[in-house]
């Protein structure tokens, strides 16, 4: 009796053990550094301006120094962006760019998604320092690209989140004594921040204070999700508007705190649970 009671136990608790193993496993990973887009979809991107036409610029995080050669070579900063087809990629009107995430992306706390693009604030001095009021370029146009974001659990059903400005500078390292060296620092910046300085925050500040207000954050336009309807994404999408300008994109991050939303397979969990209460009434 005692035996039969021990191996109904024994049995038991590895079904228990595989139900709670294969509950973790659906779980995407906690990422312990910053998580960017890791893939494009080819199907669902177009209209990319030659020759910063190759989706994968977008994929992955930024370069911590850009330019070619020792002349042009610098730390991307807010006053020296990404300027290479091999960093960027850029949307002509009508275009689109369609970006896929590792893991799903957890709607809900705001900021959950920074884009990078390659923004720039104009230099009073040639050393770092903004006008007053501070002055944004890029994405072709003054004040940065605009575009319409759409984002999706599963690739085919899209929702729209609207229409944004992607105005917002970015920051490599956290110790670059200067926006233009062209040594690598030894404090990246963590793009998985959120950057949320209006650029008007950067009105007449040096350099010193410019990367002050940086923080810890790798800087980007940072969007809010929760306009879509949906508790987790898995990927977005950029349209640029058919009648205005370019928008050019160097990577897209996710909030730290947003990184692997649980994706439980219901079927499985419950198929489990079935095996260990028949095996119990089995054995008993």
């Amino acid at each position: 009796m005692f035996k039969s009671h021990f191996r109904v136990f024994v049995s038991s608790w590895f079904l228990v053990r595989v139900f709670v193993s294969s509950w973790f496993l659906v779980l995407p990973a906690r990422a312990g550094a910053t998580v960017f887009a890791s893939a494009y979809v080819p199907a669902q991107t177009s209209g990319l301006v030659s020759p910063f036409d190759n989706p994968g610029a977008a994929v992955g995080g930024p370069n911590g120094l850009t330019g070619v050669g020792t002349k042009f070579l610098g730390v991307l900063s807010p006053f020296n962006p990404a300027y290479e087809p091999k960093d960027i990629v850029k949307i002509g009107p009508g275009g689109q760019l369609t970006l896929q995430f590792p893991d799903f992306v957890r709607v809900g706390g705001g900021n959950e998604v920074g884009v990078v693009s390659n923004n720039f604030l104009v230099d009073a001095s040639g050393s770092g320092a903004n006008t007053n009021p501070a002055q944004v370029f890029g994405s072709g146009v003054p004040g940065g690209g605009t575009a319409e974001v759409l984002v999706s659990d599963d690739g085919a059903n899209w929702h729209s989140i609207g229409a944004h400005t992607f105005d917002e500078p970015a920051n490599y390292y956290q110790d670059a004594a200067s926006p233009y060296q062209s040594t690598p620092g030894n404090n990246p910046a963590d793009f998985g921040v959120p950057f949320t300085h209006p650029i008007s925050d950067l009105n007449g500040l040096d350099w010193p204070h410019t990367l002050a207000l940086f923080g810890s954050s790798g800087g980007g336009t940072w969007l809010d999700l929760g306009a879509s309807g949906l508790s987790q994404i898995d990927y977005i999408q950029f349209r640029a508007p058919s009648g205005g300008g370019a928008l050019v994109i160097d990577a897209v991050s996710v909030n730290n705190s947003d990184v692997g939303a649980p994706v439980p397979e219901p079927m499985g969990v419950g198929a489990i649970l079935l095996s260990v209460a028949a095996l119990w009434r089995r054995r008993r």
